[in-house]
């Protein structure tokens, strides 16, 4: 009178929004879904065996490791996959209990453990890297774009010395946010670390898909971000001006400010200009709406 065995664990994936990286799944290979419990006596089905929910970023790409084949796109929120069924619990003995044979001593075996090896790649949309002089409010905006105090802020110039690169979600695609160091000028610039900093800086424009050239809306178009906008020309990605700390601007209108700018550098004509705020939250959406355009 042996019961069933329960069916094998299921190996599910499902997009969590509060998880922005793959890093997780660095040093961890092997993925394994509980199996089913044996039938007992008396007829009693085995216990399941419990799920494997495993949480991945929206814009995660599942690939079949030995084809490369893409098995599926983990975009959208909510978005959730079967990856692999647990295998059926096999049949206990009261299946084959005959007038003759009461109790016999076979059972079926349950379905065997599926396996299956996959790559798992996050799908970016583009690489935003944001420059500009120091203390523009490079990092200021990084921690209002994502909404939490990912960058050191600080009044002192130079707080930031490495790139630091930041994941953010934008209607259902991925960007990743490149806060770099503020770029001086050469003759200004002092050895060692500050020098690193701007190297790495200007390594991460070239990187990058898009530019977000910040600008302190209250100095205007200084030399030095011309300068820098010339660097983002030469490095051939896309360009966006975001004119920082526009709540602090009086008296002013948008169309003369932008004018003056394409005045003063023509080469930026062409440049979409925002007029934003880091600590208002002021036109912060049209940044990577322009960015997705790019």
């Amino acid at each position: 009178d042996g019961g069933d065995g329960g069916r094998g664990g299921d190996i599910i994936f499902e997009v969590d929004e509060n998880v922005n990286t793959l890093f997780e799944f660095k040093n961890k290979y092997n993925f394994i879904a509980t199996s089913g419990e044996e039938g007992g006596k008396k007829k009693c089905h085995g216990k399941d065996g419990e799920d494997l929910i495993i949480k991945v970023p929206n814009g995660t790409i599942i690939r079949d490791t030995n084809t490369n084949k893409i098995i599926y796109d983990m975009t959208g929120k909510n978005t959730k996959i079967t990856l692999l069924k647990g295998g059926k619990g096999g049949l206990g003995n009261m299946h084959f209990a005959t007038s003759s044979m009461q109790a016999p001593r076979y059972a079926k075996p349950g379905g065997e453990a599926k396996e299956l090896y996959i790559t798992l790649e996050l799908k970016v949309l583009a690489d935003v890297g944001l420059v500009g002089f120091p203390n523009v409010g490079k990092s200021s905006l990084v921690n209002a774009i994502l909404n939490q105090e990912r960058v050191i802020v600080s009044n002192v110039s130079g707080t930031t010395r490495d790139s630091i690169n930041s994941y953010f979600n934008y209607h259902d695609q991925q960007f990743v946010i490149i806060d770099t160091a503020g770029i001086r000028k050469k003759s200004k610039v002092d050895y060692g670390v500050e020098a690193f900093a701007v190297d790495r800086a200007i390594s991460s424009i070239k990187e990058a898909d898009v530019a977000l050239l910040v600008i302190d809306s209250t100095e205007g178009l200084t030399d030095q971000d011309k300068k820098i906008a010339q660097i983002i020309e030469e490095s051939g990605c896309g360009i966006i001006l975001a004119l920082n700390k526009w709540d602090l601007v009086k008296g002013v209108q948008t169309q003369k400010f932008q004018q003056e700018i394409e005045s003063d550098a023509p080469f930026l004509s062409y440049a979409e200009k925002l007029f934003v705020s880091a600590k208002t939250g002021h036109n912060l959406d049209k940044l990577f709406k322009e960015a997705k355009r790019i």
